[in-house]
Protein backbone atom coordinates (compact mmCIF):
# COMPACT_ATOMS: atom_id res chain seq x y z
CA UNK A 1 0.00 0.00 0.00
CA UNK A 2 2.93 2.42 0.77
CA UNK A 3 4.61 1.73 -2.79
CA UNK A 4 1.42 2.24 -4.41
CA UNK A 5 0.83 5.62 -2.80
CA UNK A 6 4.22 6.93 -2.94
CA UNK A 7 3.47 6.06 -7.15
CA UNK A 8 0.33 8.07 -6.91
CA UNK A 9 1.90 11.24 -4.97
CA UNK A 10 5.04 10.92 -7.59
CA UNK A 11 2.20 11.33 -10.42
CA UNK A 12 0.75 13.82 -9.01
CA UNK A 13 4.17 15.91 -8.80
CA UNK A 14 4.64 15.10 -12.07
CA UNK A 15 1.08 16.21 -13.53
CA UNK A 16 1.47 19.39 -11.45
CA UNK A 17 4.95 20.04 -12.96
CA UNK A 18 3.52 19.52 -16.29
CA UNK A 19 0.84 22.15 -15.47
CA UNK A 20 2.99 24.80 -14.07
CA UNK A 21 5.24 24.33 -17.11
CA UNK A 22 2.68 24.92 -19.24
CA UNK A 23 1.09 27.66 -17.93
CA UNK A 24 4.77 29.28 -17.82
CA UNK A 25 5.19 28.26 -21.77
CA UNK A 26 1.61 29.69 -22.53
CA UNK A 27 2.63 33.23 -20.38
CA UNK A 28 6.28 33.36 -21.98
CA UNK A 29 4.92 32.60 -25.70
CA UNK A 30 2.11 35.08 -25.40
CA UNK A 31 4.57 37.69 -24.30
CA UNK A 32 7.08 36.49 -26.75
CA UNK A 33 4.72 36.95 -30.09
CA UNK A 34 3.77 40.30 -28.37
CA UNK A 35 7.45 41.30 -28.87
CA UNK A 36 7.90 40.31 -32.26
CA UNK A 37 5.27 42.70 -33.41
CA UNK A 38 3.98 45.91 -33.00
CA UNK A 39 1.43 46.95 -30.23
CA UNK A 40 -2.21 46.70 -30.37
CA UNK A 41 -3.45 50.04 -30.03
CA UNK A 42 -7.31 50.78 -28.38
CA UNK A 43 -8.78 54.15 -29.41
CA UNK A 44 -12.42 55.19 -27.72
CA UNK A 45 -14.16 57.74 -29.38
CA UNK A 46 -10.89 59.25 -30.74
CA UNK A 47 -8.46 59.06 -27.61
CA UNK A 48 -5.74 55.99 -26.87
CA UNK A 49 -6.47 54.05 -24.26
CA UNK A 50 -3.62 52.92 -21.93
CA UNK A 51 -3.48 49.92 -19.81
CA UNK A 52 -0.48 48.51 -17.81
CA UNK A 53 -1.14 45.15 -19.54
CA UNK A 54 -0.40 45.53 -23.19
CA UNK A 55 -3.49 43.91 -25.23
CA UNK A 56 -3.05 40.81 -26.70
CA UNK A 57 -4.54 38.05 -29.84
CA UNK A 58 -5.89 35.25 -28.97
CA UNK A 59 -7.41 33.03 -31.18
CA UNK A 60 -7.52 36.09 -33.97
CA UNK A 61 -9.95 37.81 -30.80
CA UNK A 62 -8.06 40.77 -29.04
CA UNK A 63 -7.87 40.44 -25.54
CA UNK A 64 -7.80 44.04 -23.47
CA UNK A 65 -7.83 44.84 -19.34
CA UNK A 66 -10.93 43.77 -17.93
CA UNK A 67 -11.44 47.48 -15.77
CA UNK A 68 -10.00 49.79 -18.00
CA UNK A 69 -11.83 49.06 -20.80
CA UNK A 70 -15.01 49.02 -19.03
CA UNK A 71 -14.67 52.21 -16.84
CA UNK A 72 -14.05 53.57 -20.36
CA UNK A 73 -16.83 52.85 -21.80
CA UNK A 74 -19.21 54.27 -18.56
CA UNK A 75 -19.28 50.97 -16.66
CA UNK A 76 -19.20 50.20 -12.69
CA UNK A 77 -17.25 47.03 -11.87
CA UNK A 78 -17.43 44.54 -9.14
CA UNK A 79 -14.98 41.47 -9.20
CA UNK A 80 -15.65 38.39 -7.25
CA UNK A 81 -12.42 36.65 -6.12
CA UNK A 82 -13.95 33.48 -4.73
CA UNK A 83 -16.09 32.88 -7.59
CA UNK A 84 -14.00 34.25 -10.54
CA UNK A 85 -16.83 36.55 -12.04
CA UNK A 86 -17.07 39.75 -13.07
CA UNK A 87 -20.22 41.95 -13.04
CA UNK A 88 -20.44 45.27 -14.51
CA UNK A 89 -23.19 47.24 -14.65
CA UNK A 90 -24.26 50.71 -16.95
CA UNK A 91 -26.89 52.47 -16.67
CA UNK A 92 -29.83 49.81 -17.38
CA UNK A 93 -27.39 47.14 -18.84
CA UNK A 94 -25.66 44.40 -16.48
CA UNK A 95 -22.78 42.56 -17.81
CA UNK A 96 -21.83 39.16 -15.72
CA UNK A 97 -18.93 36.61 -16.91
CA UNK A 98 -16.28 34.18 -15.39
CA UNK A 99 -12.81 33.55 -15.70
CA UNK A 100 -12.25 30.95 -17.98
CA UNK A 101 -15.80 30.09 -18.77
CA UNK A 102 -17.05 31.42 -22.57
CA UNK A 103 -20.39 32.68 -21.13
CA UNK A 104 -21.35 35.92 -20.92
CA UNK A 105 -24.84 37.16 -19.09
CA UNK A 106 -26.40 40.44 -20.16
CA UNK A 107 -29.02 41.19 -18.54
CA UNK A 108 -29.91 37.91 -17.69
CA UNK A 109 -29.54 36.50 -21.42
CA UNK A 110 -26.87 34.08 -21.93
CA UNK A 111 -24.14 35.14 -24.94
CA UNK A 112 -21.50 32.44 -25.96
CA UNK A 113 -18.24 34.46 -26.55
CA UNK A 114 -15.25 32.68 -29.16
CA UNK A 115 -12.63 33.40 -26.17
CA UNK A 116 -12.99 32.96 -22.84
CA UNK A 117 -11.46 35.78 -20.39
CA UNK A 118 -7.65 34.88 -18.68
CA UNK A 119 -5.56 36.01 -15.78
CA UNK A 120 -2.22 37.41 -17.51
CA UNK A 121 0.21 39.23 -15.22
CA UNK A 122 -2.60 40.07 -12.54
CA UNK A 123 -4.70 41.44 -14.94
CA UNK A 124 -8.10 39.77 -16.44
CA UNK A 125 -8.23 39.95 -20.21
CA UNK A 126 -11.83 39.93 -21.93
CA UNK A 127 -12.33 40.16 -25.88
CA UNK A 128 -12.57 43.59 -26.64
CA UNK A 129 -15.40 43.45 -29.10
CA UNK A 130 -17.71 41.56 -27.43
CA UNK A 131 -18.00 43.77 -24.41
CA UNK A 132 -17.85 46.47 -26.38
CA UNK A 133 -20.93 45.81 -28.55
CA UNK A 134 -22.37 44.53 -25.35
CA UNK A 135 -22.69 47.75 -23.98
CA UNK A 136 -23.84 49.33 -27.58
CA UNK A 137 -20.31 50.52 -28.85
CA UNK A 138 -19.04 49.32 -32.54
CA UNK A 139 -15.86 47.89 -32.93
CA UNK A 140 -13.20 48.32 -35.94
CA UNK A 141 -10.02 46.52 -36.57
CA UNK A 142 -7.36 47.18 -38.48
CA UNK A 143 -4.65 44.58 -39.07
CA UNK A 144 -2.40 46.45 -41.22
CA UNK A 145 -1.88 49.00 -38.02
CA UNK A 146 -3.21 46.58 -35.35
CA UNK A 147 -5.42 49.46 -34.21
CA UNK A 148 -9.06 48.87 -32.71
CA UNK A 149 -11.33 51.40 -33.03
CA UNK A 150 -14.56 51.64 -30.59
CA UNK A 151 -17.01 54.37 -31.19
CA UNK A 152 -19.66 54.64 -28.82
CA UNK A 153 -23.44 54.78 -30.62
CA UNK A 154 -25.21 56.96 -28.18
CA UNK A 155 -23.01 60.01 -27.76
CA UNK A 156 -24.62 63.52 -27.92
CA UNK A 157 -24.64 65.98 -30.84
CA UNK A 158 -21.66 68.09 -31.09
CA UNK A 159 -21.27 71.40 -29.60
CA UNK A 160 -20.41 72.75 -32.56
CA UNK A 161 -22.56 73.22 -36.24
CA UNK A 162 -22.25 71.02 -39.23
CA UNK A 163 -20.55 72.28 -42.92
CA UNK A 164 -21.77 69.14 -44.94
CA UNK A 165 -25.02 66.89 -45.33
CA UNK A 166 -25.97 63.86 -47.65
CA UNK A 167 -28.36 61.80 -47.90
CA UNK A 168 -29.26 57.97 -49.08
CA UNK A 169 -32.46 56.62 -50.03
CA UNK A 170 -33.63 56.66 -46.06
CA UNK A 171 -30.57 57.58 -44.29
CA UNK A 172 -28.27 60.46 -43.84
CA UNK A 173 -24.82 62.04 -42.91
CA UNK A 174 -23.67 65.20 -42.03
CA UNK A 175 -20.01 66.34 -41.55
CA UNK A 176 -19.07 68.36 -38.32
CA UNK A 177 -16.96 71.29 -38.13
CA UNK A 178 -13.91 68.93 -36.68
CA UNK A 179 -14.34 66.12 -39.59
CA UNK A 180 -16.57 64.04 -37.49
CA UNK A 181 -19.22 62.28 -39.63
CA UNK A 182 -22.80 61.85 -38.33
CA UNK A 183 -25.10 59.36 -39.48
CA UNK A 184 -28.89 58.46 -38.91
CA UNK A 185 -31.68 56.75 -40.35
CA UNK A 186 -32.34 53.25 -41.97
CA UNK A 187 -29.44 50.92 -40.88
CA UNK A 188 -31.09 47.52 -42.43
CA UNK A 189 -27.71 46.57 -44.87
CA UNK A 190 -25.09 48.60 -42.29
CA UNK A 191 -25.31 51.66 -44.42
CA UNK A 192 -24.94 53.87 -41.26
CA UNK A 193 -21.41 52.46 -40.71
CA UNK A 194 -21.88 51.86 -36.78
CA UNK A 195 -21.09 48.53 -36.63
CA UNK A 196 -25.15 47.19 -36.38
CA UNK A 197 -27.76 46.66 -38.70
CA UNK A 198 -31.87 46.32 -38.32
CA UNK A 199 -32.01 42.11 -38.83
CA UNK A 200 -35.17 40.88 -39.95
CA UNK A 201 -36.94 37.10 -40.13
CA UNK A 202 -34.86 34.93 -42.33
CA UNK A 203 -36.43 35.05 -45.97
CA UNK A 204 -37.34 31.58 -47.41
CA UNK A 205 -35.68 32.75 -50.44
CA UNK A 206 -32.11 32.34 -50.19
CA UNK A 207 -31.32 34.95 -53.52
CA UNK A 208 -33.16 37.45 -50.72
CA UNK A 209 -31.33 38.88 -48.02
CA UNK A 210 -32.78 38.85 -44.59
CA UNK A 211 -32.09 42.68 -44.20
CA UNK A 212 -34.97 43.41 -47.58
CA UNK A 213 -38.06 41.79 -45.75
CA UNK A 214 -39.95 39.99 -43.07
CA UNK A 215 -40.63 41.56 -39.23
CA UNK A 216 -38.05 43.60 -37.82
CA UNK A 217 -35.77 41.49 -34.99
CA UNK A 218 -33.35 43.75 -33.96
CA UNK A 219 -33.57 47.76 -34.63
CA UNK A 220 -30.76 49.50 -35.00
CA UNK A 221 -32.43 52.01 -37.40
CA UNK A 222 -31.31 55.54 -35.63
CA UNK A 223 -33.39 58.57 -35.23
CA UNK A 224 -30.75 60.37 -33.99
CA UNK A 225 -27.54 61.40 -35.10
CA UNK A 226 -24.49 59.16 -33.80
CA UNK A 227 -21.09 59.84 -34.74
CA UNK A 228 -18.76 57.33 -37.42
CA UNK A 229 -15.54 58.40 -37.57
CA UNK A 230 -13.22 61.27 -37.63
CA UNK A 231 -11.29 63.09 -40.29
CA UNK A 232 -14.00 63.25 -42.95
CA UNK A 233 -13.96 65.78 -45.20
CA UNK A 234 -16.57 64.62 -47.93
CA UNK A 235 -19.53 61.86 -48.16
CA UNK A 236 -21.77 60.21 -50.88
CA UNK A 237 -24.42 58.24 -50.15
CA UNK A 238 -26.59 55.70 -52.53
CA UNK A 239 -29.27 53.06 -52.48
CA UNK A 240 -27.59 51.04 -49.22
CA UNK A 241 -23.89 52.19 -49.17
CA UNK A 242 -21.58 55.11 -48.76
CA UNK A 243 -18.57 56.02 -49.37
CA UNK A 244 -15.96 58.83 -47.64
CA UNK A 245 -13.13 60.50 -48.07
CA UNK A 246 -10.70 61.01 -45.01
CA UNK A 247 -8.36 63.91 -44.63
CA UNK A 248 -5.63 61.94 -46.24
CA UNK A 249 -7.22 61.25 -49.53
CA UNK A 250 -7.81 57.58 -48.58
CA UNK A 251 -11.67 56.51 -49.73
CA UNK A 252 -13.98 54.18 -47.63
CA UNK A 253 -16.86 52.24 -48.03
CA UNK A 254 -19.78 50.47 -45.75
CA UNK A 255 -23.21 49.11 -46.16
CA UNK A 256 -24.52 46.77 -49.00
CA UNK A 257 -23.50 46.65 -52.92
CA UNK A 258 -20.56 46.45 -54.86
CA UNK A 259 -18.07 48.48 -52.99
CA UNK A 260 -14.95 48.31 -55.01
CA UNK A 261 -13.16 46.05 -53.05
CA UNK A 262 -13.22 43.13 -54.95
CA UNK A 263 -16.20 41.53 -54.14
CA UNK A 264 -19.55 40.69 -56.43
CA UNK A 265 -21.48 42.08 -53.43
CA UNK A 266 -20.22 43.50 -49.97
CA UNK A 267 -22.39 43.79 -46.76
CA UNK A 268 -20.41 45.65 -44.29
CA UNK A 269 -21.24 47.30 -41.18
CA UNK A 270 -17.86 48.92 -40.91
CA UNK A 271 -15.90 51.26 -43.33
CA UNK A 272 -13.31 49.54 -45.51
CA UNK A 273 -10.95 51.08 -47.33
CA UNK A 274 -11.00 50.97 -50.81
CA UNK A 275 -8.11 53.10 -52.48
CA UNK A 276 -6.24 56.53 -51.69
CA UNK A 277 -5.58 59.97 -53.42
CA UNK A 278 -9.01 60.19 -53.68
CA UNK A 279 -10.35 64.55 -54.17
CA UNK A 280 -14.49 63.58 -55.32
CA UNK A 281 -16.28 60.28 -54.97
CA UNK A 282 -20.27 59.85 -56.31
CA UNK A 283 -22.58 56.42 -55.82
CA UNK A 284 -25.52 56.10 -57.76
CA UNK A 285 -27.78 53.54 -57.16
CA UNK A 286 -25.65 50.72 -57.86
CA UNK A 287 -22.32 51.93 -59.38
CA UNK A 288 -19.99 54.39 -58.22
CA UNK A 289 -17.46 57.15 -59.55
CA UNK A 290 -13.88 58.47 -58.00
CA UNK A 291 -11.85 61.38 -58.62
CA UNK A 292 -7.94 61.08 -57.99
CA UNK A 293 -5.60 63.86 -57.21
CA UNK A 294 -4.00 63.80 -60.86
CA UNK A 295 -7.97 64.28 -62.54
CA UNK A 296 -8.31 60.88 -63.36
CA UNK A 297 -11.90 59.27 -63.14
CA UNK A 298 -11.95 55.56 -61.48
CA UNK A 299 -15.64 53.89 -62.01
CA UNK A 300 -16.97 50.53 -60.43
CA UNK A 301 -20.30 48.79 -60.68
CA UNK A 302 -23.20 47.41 -62.25
CA UNK A 303 -22.62 48.05 -65.79
CA UNK A 304 -25.47 46.85 -67.52
CA UNK A 305 -27.00 49.90 -69.25
CA UNK A 306 -23.14 51.24 -69.82
CA UNK A 307 -22.99 53.46 -67.04
CA UNK A 308 -19.57 52.53 -66.02
CA UNK A 309 -18.19 54.02 -69.76
CA UNK A 310 -16.23 51.31 -70.33
CA UNK A 311 -17.26 50.70 -73.80
CA UNK A 312 -19.26 47.67 -72.76
CA UNK A 313 -22.95 46.76 -71.58
CA UNK A 314 -25.49 44.37 -71.69
CA UNK A 315 -25.19 41.93 -69.46
CA UNK A 316 -23.78 41.55 -65.65
CA UNK A 317 -20.62 40.37 -66.82
CA UNK A 318 -19.32 43.40 -67.52
CA UNK A 319 -19.67 44.37 -64.04
CA UNK A 320 -16.65 45.73 -62.36
CA UNK A 321 -16.00 45.13 -58.80
CA UNK A 322 -12.66 47.09 -58.46
CA UNK A 323 -11.82 50.54 -59.51
CA UNK A 324 -11.29 50.89 -63.18
CA UNK A 325 -9.93 54.20 -64.81
CA UNK A 326 -12.01 55.95 -67.65
CA UNK A 327 -10.65 59.66 -68.25
CA UNK A 328 -8.64 62.00 -67.49
CA UNK A 329 -8.63 65.77 -66.41
CA UNK A 330 -11.73 65.14 -65.07
CA UNK A 331 -12.89 67.96 -61.89
CA UNK A 332 -16.50 66.32 -61.32
CA UNK A 333 -18.78 63.44 -61.39
CA UNK A 334 -22.37 62.33 -60.82
CA UNK A 335 -23.96 58.94 -60.79
CA UNK A 336 -27.10 58.96 -61.28
CA UNK A 337 -29.93 55.72 -61.19
CA UNK A 338 -28.01 54.10 -64.48
CA UNK A 339 -26.21 57.10 -65.94
CA UNK A 340 -23.04 58.75 -65.25
CA UNK A 341 -22.11 62.64 -65.90
CA UNK A 342 -18.63 63.92 -65.85
CA UNK A 343 -17.29 67.74 -65.98
CA UNK A 344 -13.52 67.65 -67.63
CA UNK A 345 -11.00 70.83 -67.12
CA UNK A 346 -12.54 72.82 -69.83
CA UNK A 347 -15.62 72.78 -68.57
CA UNK A 348 -16.98 70.65 -70.81
CA UNK A 349 -20.01 67.96 -69.93
CA UNK A 350 -20.21 64.69 -70.66
CA UNK A 351 -22.56 61.69 -70.22
CA UNK A 352 -23.18 58.05 -70.54
CA UNK A 353 -25.57 55.04 -69.83
CA UNK A 354 -28.86 54.52 -69.64
CA UNK A 355 -30.99 56.90 -72.17
CA UNK A 356 -33.91 55.99 -71.19
CA UNK A 357 -35.80 59.22 -70.68
CA UNK A 358 -33.43 61.40 -72.66
CA UNK A 359 -31.75 61.54 -69.08
CA UNK A 360 -28.03 61.69 -70.90
CA UNK A 361 -29.31 65.31 -73.01
CA UNK A 362 -27.93 64.52 -76.32
CA UNK A 363 -31.22 64.74 -78.22
CA UNK A 364 -32.49 61.50 -77.76
CA UNK A 365 -34.49 58.91 -75.76
CA UNK A 366 -35.16 55.24 -75.64
CA UNK A 367 -33.08 52.44 -74.86
CA UNK A 368 -31.89 52.06 -78.53
CA UNK A 369 -29.87 55.54 -77.65
CA UNK A 370 -28.06 54.16 -74.18
CA UNK A 371 -24.15 55.50 -74.59
CA UNK A 372 -21.39 52.70 -73.30
CA UNK A 373 -18.63 55.56 -73.97
CA UNK A 374 -18.37 58.93 -72.64
CA UNK A 375 -20.23 61.70 -75.27
CA UNK A 376 -20.04 65.59 -74.94
CA UNK A 377 -23.28 67.05 -73.83
CA UNK A 378 -22.33 71.05 -73.33
CA UNK A 379 -19.45 73.26 -72.75
CA UNK A 380 -19.00 76.02 -69.76
CA UNK A 381 -20.25 73.74 -66.83
CA UNK A 382 -19.35 74.20 -63.62
CA UNK A 383 -21.78 71.53 -61.78
CA UNK A 384 -24.13 68.72 -62.14
CA UNK A 385 -26.54 66.42 -60.67
CA UNK A 386 -28.20 62.90 -61.68
CA UNK A 387 -31.01 61.45 -60.77
CA UNK A 388 -32.83 58.54 -61.38
CA UNK A 389 -34.51 59.55 -64.86
CA UNK A 390 -33.51 63.36 -64.86
CA UNK A 391 -30.24 65.91 -64.85
CA UNK A 392 -29.69 69.49 -63.64
CA UNK A 393 -26.69 71.28 -64.48
CA UNK A 394 -25.43 74.64 -63.39
CA UNK A 395 -23.21 76.62 -66.01
CA UNK A 396 -20.35 79.15 -64.97
CA UNK A 397 -22.52 82.45 -65.58
CA UNK A 398 -24.87 80.45 -63.13
CA UNK A 399 -27.56 79.63 -65.06
CA UNK A 400 -29.83 76.15 -64.16
CA UNK A 401 -30.58 73.96 -67.06
CA UNK A 402 -32.68 70.39 -67.14
CA UNK A 403 -33.16 67.55 -69.17
CA UNK A 404 -34.85 63.92 -68.81
CA UNK A 405 -37.68 62.54 -67.25
CA UNK A 406 -40.84 65.44 -66.20
CA UNK A 407 -43.42 63.10 -65.38
CA UNK A 408 -44.61 65.60 -62.04
CA UNK A 409 -42.68 68.77 -63.24
CA UNK A 410 -39.29 67.67 -61.90
CA UNK A 411 -37.49 69.99 -64.98
CA UNK A 412 -38.73 73.29 -63.76
CA UNK A 413 -40.14 74.93 -67.13
CA UNK A 414 -43.75 75.24 -65.71
CA UNK A 415 -44.96 71.84 -67.59
CA UNK A 416 -46.11 67.90 -66.80
CA UNK A 417 -44.91 65.48 -69.42
CA UNK A 418 -48.11 63.55 -70.76
CA UNK A 419 -48.02 60.03 -72.21
CA UNK A 420 -47.64 59.03 -75.94
CA UNK A 421 -47.27 55.98 -78.00
CA UNK A 422 -43.59 54.73 -79.50
CA UNK A 423 -43.88 52.47 -82.57
CA UNK A 424 -40.32 51.54 -82.79
CA UNK A 425 -39.82 51.05 -78.44
CA UNK A 426 -43.44 49.68 -78.24
CA UNK A 427 -44.93 50.90 -75.30
CA UNK A 428 -46.17 53.76 -73.60
CA UNK A 429 -43.73 57.01 -72.32
CA UNK A 430 -44.07 60.07 -71.32
CA UNK A 431 -42.50 63.36 -73.77
CA UNK A 432 -40.12 64.25 -71.67
CA UNK A 433 -36.77 66.40 -72.36
CA UNK A 434 -33.75 64.97 -73.99
CA UNK A 435 -32.41 68.09 -74.72
CA UNK A 436 -31.19 71.00 -72.00
CA UNK A 437 -33.54 73.46 -71.06
CA UNK A 438 -32.71 76.66 -69.37
CA UNK A 439 -34.80 76.97 -65.90
CA UNK A 440 -33.61 79.75 -63.60
CA UNK A 441 -30.62 82.12 -62.65
CA UNK A 442 -27.89 82.59 -60.71
CA UNK A 443 -27.99 79.34 -58.70
CA UNK A 444 -25.26 78.12 -56.58
CA UNK A 445 -26.57 74.37 -56.41
CA UNK A 446 -28.55 72.00 -56.78
CA UNK A 447 -29.67 68.38 -55.90
CA UNK A 448 -32.46 66.15 -58.01
CA UNK A 449 -34.25 63.10 -56.17
CA UNK A 450 -36.85 60.79 -58.26
CA UNK A 451 -39.76 63.07 -59.11
CA UNK A 452 -38.56 66.08 -57.79
CA UNK A 453 -35.80 68.84 -57.56
CA UNK A 454 -33.95 71.46 -55.04
CA UNK A 455 -31.88 74.69 -55.73
CA UNK A 456 -29.78 77.30 -54.32
CA UNK A 457 -29.59 80.47 -55.19
CA UNK A 458 -26.62 82.55 -54.94
CA UNK A 459 -28.89 84.59 -52.40
CA UNK A 460 -29.36 81.97 -50.07
CA UNK A 461 -32.91 81.13 -50.68
CA UNK A 462 -34.20 77.04 -51.86
CA UNK A 463 -36.29 76.37 -54.46
CA UNK A 464 -38.16 73.69 -54.93
CA UNK A 465 -40.08 71.84 -58.00
CA UNK A 466 -41.74 68.60 -59.06
CA UNK A 467 -43.80 66.29 -56.68
CA UNK A 468 -45.36 67.86 -54.03
CA UNK A 469 -44.27 71.14 -55.36
CA UNK A 470 -45.66 72.08 -58.70
CA UNK A 471 -43.91 72.70 -62.13
CA UNK A 472 -42.10 75.98 -61.55
CA UNK A 473 -39.69 76.59 -58.47
CA UNK A 474 -40.60 77.66 -55.69
CA UNK A 475 -39.00 79.16 -52.76
CA UNK A 476 -39.41 76.84 -49.25
CA UNK A 477 -36.49 78.37 -47.06
CA UNK A 478 -34.35 80.99 -46.98
CA UNK A 479 -30.48 81.24 -45.26
CA UNK A 480 -29.48 77.91 -46.86
CA UNK A 481 -26.04 76.61 -47.72
CA UNK A 482 -26.37 72.98 -48.67
CA UNK A 483 -29.53 70.71 -49.60
CA UNK A 484 -29.53 66.97 -50.21
CA UNK A 485 -32.99 66.09 -50.88
CA UNK A 486 -34.84 62.37 -52.57
CA UNK A 487 -37.54 60.93 -50.21
CA UNK A 488 -36.37 63.30 -47.60
CA UNK A 489 -34.79 66.41 -47.44
CA UNK A 490 -31.36 67.32 -45.36
CA UNK A 491 -30.99 71.12 -45.26
CA UNK A 492 -27.55 72.89 -43.91
CA UNK A 493 -28.16 76.25 -43.07
CA UNK A 494 -25.65 79.35 -43.03
CA UNK A 495 -25.22 79.27 -39.45
CA UNK A 496 -24.34 75.24 -39.58
CA UNK A 497 -28.15 74.32 -38.32
CA UNK A 498 -28.93 71.32 -39.86
CA UNK A 499 -33.07 70.58 -40.26
CA UNK A 500 -35.15 67.95 -41.98
CA UNK A 501 -38.28 66.90 -43.77
CA UNK A 502 -40.04 64.65 -45.89
CA UNK A 503 -40.87 61.35 -44.92
CA UNK A 504 -39.18 59.98 -41.46
CA UNK A 505 -40.31 55.38 -41.40
CA UNK A 506 -36.99 55.00 -40.16
CA UNK A 507 -35.37 58.32 -38.68
CA UNK A 508 -33.94 59.60 -41.44
CA UNK A 509 -35.39 62.80 -40.83
CA UNK A 510 -33.03 62.63 -37.38
CA UNK A 511 -35.66 64.52 -34.63
CA UNK A 512 -35.35 61.50 -32.63
CA UNK A 513 -38.97 60.36 -34.31
CA UNK A 514 -40.31 58.11 -37.22
CA UNK A 515 -43.05 60.95 -37.99
CA UNK A 516 -43.18 62.04 -41.41
CA UNK A 517 -42.62 65.68 -41.30
CA UNK A 518 -44.14 68.12 -44.18
CA UNK A 519 -41.94 70.88 -43.25
CA UNK A 520 -38.59 71.20 -41.36
CA UNK A 521 -37.85 70.83 -38.19
CA UNK A 522 -34.32 71.78 -36.51
CA UNK A 523 -31.60 68.63 -35.98
CA UNK A 524 -28.54 70.04 -35.04
CA UNK A 525 -28.20 73.51 -33.84
CA UNK A 526 -26.01 75.82 -34.44
CA UNK A 527 -24.95 76.27 -31.06
CA UNK A 528 -25.67 74.17 -28.22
Amino acid sequence: MNLVRKDIAKKLFVIVLLGVMALSILSGSIQASQQQTPPITVILDGEVLAFDVPPIIMDDRTMVPMRVIFEALGADIDWNATMRTVTAIRDEVTIQTTIGEKNLSVNGVNHTMDVAPIILDGRTLVPVRFISEALDAGVLWDGATRTVTIVTLNREIPLTGMRFVTTGRSFSFAIDAYGGLWAWGNNEAGQLGDGTATTREPSPNPYVLDHFIGEIIDNNNRTRPVKIMDDVVYITASFQYAMAIRTDGSLWAWGFGILGNGETRTLSYYPIKIMDDVIHVSAGFGHTMAITSDGSLWVWGGNVEGQLGIGTSGHTRYNKYTPVKIMENVIYASAGFSHSMAITADGNLWAWGWNSLGQLGNGMRGFRYNQNTPIKIMDNVASVSASYYHTMAIRTDGSLWGWGANWSGEIGDGTIDTRIWDEEEGFWYFRNRPTPIKIMESVASASVAQRHTMAITTDGNLWAWGYGYGASPRKIMDSVSMVSTGLHTIVLRTDGSVWGFGRNDSGQVGDGTTRDRSSPVEIISATR
